[in-house]
């Protein structure tokens, strides 16, 4: 197709999306420009003065990804969007991300058997056999309690491990989005890759969340969690409690690591947005469930995260810790997983058993 044919065929389909009333690609590249000037340089300075640097460079890298592709983008994304018009199928203007046409995969089947707890700030508690003297708190990834994954889990759990799960409500209430907003744009197993224009509608979901993703920051969240655990060891009479984190519940899993008083063991599951010297400060028995790929705990950090613990050996402050790798799974793999795609299955199953035969051992009942 020659130039003016494909410029042509991209107004058709930019007109057609607004005759359907549909968000176009423009209005979405530029609802960008007006959120990034509204929240997202308010909010990379408030997290950089709030002691986050990783989380303030994932902004910066995010719009800084936007600027240099959304020209070429538009033009491909709305040459895309009229071939996917003429074959029937449905097309989301919105930055271009195709809808997700093959229901929500990554919703657990099953429906949750504990209860939410008011007076333990709405944590969902999952009991296990009365008298039990250990605990284990689940961390939740960026969409919270709402997504009831957590509590499936949390049952699992308590059943598998005989002890009490509780999941807090990290985000008061507020997770930064629903599921069904960003699942649909991430990699669910390993070769999978984000489009550019998946990437883009990723960026301008984060970017409306900025001041979301600020007042619930890490340092926030951990702080939160933390209260949560002195409260239950005082109030409950837990001798020993550890804690399970995945995506961003990972990182406060690797945070909350760093005080033995806190945490007596972890389970780290594909965490997003952590740093090597947060890794080494890890002063309990740390399990590692890793996705084969994986944006927020790529490669070169998994494998400096392993070397940090390898060179404490033999040495005063060495704890237990093990990594695992899940072939054929990515990012998301051990909460949200798309049980139709066999490795992903069989990731997830494996990350389970890792978790409660990990606490097994370092949480003696």
């Amino acid at each position: 197709m020659d130039g003016d044919a494909f410029i042509i065929a991209a107004i058709a389909a930019e007109q057609e999306a607004r005759k359907a009333g549909e968000p176009t690609y423009q209005e979405g590249c530029g609802a960008i420009e007006d959120v990034q000037a509204a929240e997202t340089g308010t909010a990379q300075i408030g997290l950089e003065r709030a002691g986050e640097p990783e989380m303030s460079t994932h902004f910066a890298r995010t719009v800084g990804e936007r600027e240099r592709q959304a020209a070429q983008e538009h033009a491909r994304m709305m040459m895309a969007s009229a071939v996917k018009r003429d074959e029937g199928k449905r097309w989301n203007g919105h930055c271009g991300a195709r809808r997700y046409e093959n229901g929500r995969g990554y919703v657990l089947p099953g429906e949750p058997t504990g209860t939410l707890v008011a007076a333990m700030d709405g944590a969902y508690f999952a009991p296990g056999p009365p008298g039990s003297t250990r605990a284990v708190v689940y961390l939740t990834d960026i969409f919270g309690l709402p997504l009831k994954n957590s509590k499936l889990m949390a049952d699992e759990l308590a059943r598998a491990l005989a002890c009490d799960v509780w999941v807090p409500d990290l985000f008061n209430g507020k997770p930064f989005m629903a599921v069904d907003e960003l699942e649909p744009l991430m990699p669910d197993r390993a070769g999978v890759a984000m489009t550019l224009g998946q990437k883009l509608q990723a960026g301008f979901l984060m970017l409306r969340r900025a001041p979301s993703l600020y007042a619930n920051r890490p340092s926030v969240t951990a702080a939160r969690a933390a209260a949560l655990i002195a409260r239950l060891r005082a109030e409950k009479g837990y001798a020993r409690v550890g804690a399970v984190g995945y995506c961003y519940g990972g990182a406060l899993a690797v945070r909350l690591a760093a005080d033995a008083a806190v945490l007596d063991a972890v389970v780290v599951c594909h965490p997003g947005g952590i740093s090597a010297e947060q890794v080494r400060a890890i002063a309990v028995p740390a399990a590692w469930a890793c996705a084969e790929s994986d944006m927020s705990f790529g490669p070169a950090l998994r494998q400096e995260a392993e070397a940090l613990f390898r060179a404490r050996e033999g040495k005063e402050g060495f704890v237990e810790y093990e990594f695992v790798d899940y072939k054929g799974t990515a990012h998301g793999f051990a909460c949200r997983p798309n049980l139709s795609v066999p490795e992903v299955k069989a990731g997830y199953e494996g990350a389970l058993a890792q978790t409660i035969a990990w606490f097994n051992k370092t949480l003696p009942a």
